[in-house]
């Protein structure tokens, strides 16, 4: 299972836009094991798709959720 990330382009003639670019860049750049990675990018006519690993929650419920213990940076 895979969660998929669609973006679209609203004027393909500017290319790809800078905020997917740096989103891929991040993503890749770090590793760890509290960040899903990037399986594949696929772009399209007027979209581009990121697929990611799949993760049963996101960030906001982490939060949203009483923790026993609080977020760390290591």
């Amino acid at each position: 299972m895979v969660a998929l990330k669609r973006v679209k382009i609203r004027k393909t003639e500017d290319g790809i836009p800078k905020e997917f670019v740096r989103e891929v860049e991040a993503v890749q750049r770090f590793a760890h094991a509290n960040i899903i990675r990037i399986s594949e990018v696929f772009i399209g006519k007027s979209n581009i798709n990121i697929v990611y690993e799949y993760c049963e929650c996101d960030l906001e419920q982490l939060m949203n959720q009483r923790m026993e213990r609080s977020f760390t940076l290591g």
